[in-house]
């Protein structure tokens, strides 16, 4: 992997645009999507859906919630537009498409 040319060896570059460039060429953008998804999830819904959360995964742009209540299952798939609306807010980037709930 090259990050640098040696045009651009002695021209000053501002850190944030080397760590993006970094995690592009590297792969790990899916990895910290993840976190980021994952992190979003417990802030916006709290403690009581998160006890049943069981497994957060994004999927290319599709998140998947696996969730042990029946009920709370059925709840949220009714709301799945407004949580999606939620998660969207809360991360910043429009990283998520599509939610199945399991």
């Amino acid at each position: 992997m090259k990050y640098y040319s040696k045009k651009n060896i002695t021209e000053p570059k501002k850190i944030n645009k080397i760590l993006d460039l970094f995690v592009k060429k590297s792969k790990l953008k899916n990895g910290l999507n993840q976190i980021k998804v994952k992190q979003a999830w417990e802030k916006s819904f709290g403690l009581n859906i998160n006890k049943y959360t069981t497994k957060i995964k994004l999927k290319n742009s599709t998140l998947i919630v696996n969730l042990s209540s029946a009920p709370l299952k059925e709840e949220l798939n009714y709301e799945k537009e407004k949580i999606l609306k939620i998660l969207k807010k809360e991360i910043g980037e429009n990283i998520i498409e599509k939610i199945i709930i399991r």
